[in-house]
């Protein structure tokens, strides 16, 4: 019964993906330091996930993607490319001791290309946590060489910032694109990684700490994607770039090699390849025009 005043949005918004291109030189983003960007107490590990998508120019340079290491006095993690390898170190800082993991295959094939990066943790702790880590490269895991340590008990719950594409000032800086950078304080599913990694989250999944999806495409702050909204600080200017592996595929794969076979009275075989990953289906009439039946496979 009430009069009820309606603003129509005539033009739809929006948003182009984007990426971050890291010159590695001096240019880095940051975000304070909050509870849920650490998964350590002391006296025990939580479970860990990073993902990201990165498209490196440079895979044989040491360059850090993100950590919570610059300060010397507040080291927990640090994932980084090292001579055409990728590697997690975890650091408890009371003890002194670091337990490392790392890609046991040359990954120059990287470089130049868009590739979706996960990185797990089990949270186990204690002298073998590097063998709790696990790898995946476009969601295939990936062989690891790990590094134990006898003293290793727990990262600690320290106060040093989330430092993304470099670990400190001039140092470790990492040279080439991310997007879409996601930490988790659970242990991610192969399932799970394969079937979010071409696609943006919602930014309310269950087990998410911190979200960045780069979109901005200007300005010097990232936003906070995630449940705790921590904004990426930008310094030095990394460039924006459009588009990037998130971007929608709006062109067609192309249909070749169409070959039709078992033809009978009932029925008839139709096969054809596609030139890339597709859900396709064969749609026929018997009488030339549709409506057609669309037949699945």
């Amino acid at each position: 019964s009430a009069s009820v005043t309606v603003t129509v949005q005539n033009t739809p918004v929006v948003v182009t993906p984007h990426y971050l291109d890291f010159d590695g030189v001096d240019d880095f983003g940051l975000a304070i330091d909050t509870d849920g960007l650490s998964f350590g107490t002391g006296t025990a590990d939580t479970p860990l996930t990073m993902e990201m998508s990165l498209r490196p120019d440079a895979m044989g340079s040491r360059g850090q993607l993100l950590g919570k290491w610059g300060e010397t006095a507040n080291q927990e993690y640090r994932l980084f490319t090292l001579s055409n390898t990728i590697r997690l170190d975890l650091r408890d800082e009371s003890a002194g001791a670091t337990v490392s993991a790392f890609t046991a295959v040359n990954l120059a094939g990287l470089t130049g290309g868009w590739h979706h990066l996960a990185v797990t943790y089990d949270g186990r702790g204690g002298a073998s946590a590097a063998d709790g880590i696990t790898f995946y490269i476009d969601g295939a895991a990936v062989p690891a060489a790990r590094i134990g340590h006898a003293a290793y008990v727990a990262m600690e719950n320290l106060a040093a910032p989330l430092q993304v594409g470099r670990e400190g000032p001039g140092w470790r800086q990492y040279d080439g694109g991310l997007d879409d950078l996601r930490l988790w304080s659970v242990v991610r599913t192969p399932a799970q990684l394969l079937a979010a990694q071409t696609t943006e989250l919602t930014g309310t999944e269950s087990g998410l700490r911190g979200y960045w999806r780069f979109n901005e495409g200007t300005g010097t702050t990232v936003a906070g994607d995630g449940p705790a909204d921590q904004p990426l600080t930008l310094s030095n200017t990394p460039l924006w770039g459009a588009g990037g592996p998130l971007a929608p595929d709006v062109t067609a794969p192309a249909i070749t090699n169409v070959i039709v076979s078992n033809l009978t009275a009932t029925g008839v075989i139709v096969a054809f390849q596609t030139s890339e990953a597709a859900t396709a289906w064969v749609r026929y009439t018997t009488t030339g025009a549709c409506p057609c039946v669309d037949v699945p496979s």
